[in-house]
């Protein structure tokens, strides 16, 4: 059930609230549900109800025919259609449509869409799907804190096409990181560090760090711009491979006990404090 963008269709669209929220730079994002056209109302209430709890403020749903069928009447076959089609909804599926922010709107939408899935037995316990996530934003904004914080951490270096939009865009520069993920859970990740003086100097600057944090991370470097080494690599969790592997969450219990009882680092004489 995969999360298409149905911004587009509701840019130039008569439903004034998708086009406002388009308008002001949020998103419309849906997924078809296969087999969910038979579902009944009271079904379709309680998935209403779901949405709401996980803090959805709304929630439509779209049933294909001719004409469709829509829990928002003032939807017309004009935006309901190119809607269906774009998220591949055949005769048997149910259209499942929010609007918002696009960060907000994608997880919400992504936490359903596994319960949904969770509740049809969607699920195959026995099959394993490996997914590489890459291009993530560097920056994440705070509306909360007023200012630009790191997606990953502040050594992580921007794509080259991106540098020029660190001041100007920078919620459209992309990270060179990446994460390993196993059904839906993340087991891994890593990225290229910045080898750049310069560029670890705008970046600080973007965060707004303090000339202390600037000052503690050249004193395993040199002054010069040429001596920042780049370097790349990725972790993997043997906890979490192991939970998934054996589902069992025991494993993680285990494991976090047995390091409580021990005190001390996996791995001696590793600098703790760099």
């Amino acid at each position: 059930m995969e999360i298409h963008d149905l911004s587009d269709v509701f840019r130039e669209s008569e439903f004034r609230v998708f086009k406002q929220i388009v308008a002001d730079g949020g998103v419309v994002r849906g997924f078809a549900v296969k087999g969910g056209n038979e579902y009944s109302r009271s079904r379709l209430d309680a998935i209403v109800d779901q949405a709401k709890a996980l803090g959805f403020t709304g929630l439509i749903w779209v049933r294909p025919g001719d004409p469709p069928l829509s829990s928002v009447k003032a939807l017309s076959d004009a935006v309901l259609r190119p809607a269906l089609d774009r998220a591949g909804a055949t005769a048997a599926d149910l259209l499942l449509m929010a609007a918002g922010p696009a960060d907000q709107t994608s997880k919400l939408l992504g936490a359903l869409r596994l319960q949904i899935a969770q509740k049809e037995n969607l699920l195959n316990p026995e099959q394993y799907e490996f997914l590489w996530v890459t291009d993530f934003p560097l920056l994440e904004y705070s509306a909360e804190d007023g200012r630009w914080y790191s997606m990953h951490h502040p050594f992580t270096s921007p794509h080259d096409e991106d540098w020029d939009k660190l001041e100007s865009q920078p919620g459209e520069v992309r990270a060179k990181a990446y994460d390993l993920v196993l059904n839906g859970s993340e087991i891994g990740g890593g990225s290229v560090r910045i080898h750049s003086a310069e560029l670890q100097a705008r970046i600080f600057a973007r965060l707004a760090s303090c000339a202390a944090t600037w000052t503690r991370s050249r004193i395993h470097t040199s002054s010069s711009a040429d001596a920042f080494l780049e370097c790349e690599g990725v972790t993997l969790s043997s906890r979490h491979i192991c939970v998934l592997s054996i589902q069992r969450a025991l494993v993680g219990q285990w494991h976090c006990r047995l390091k409580r009882r021990r005190h001390h680092p996996p791995c001696p004489r590793a600098p703790l404090d760099p």
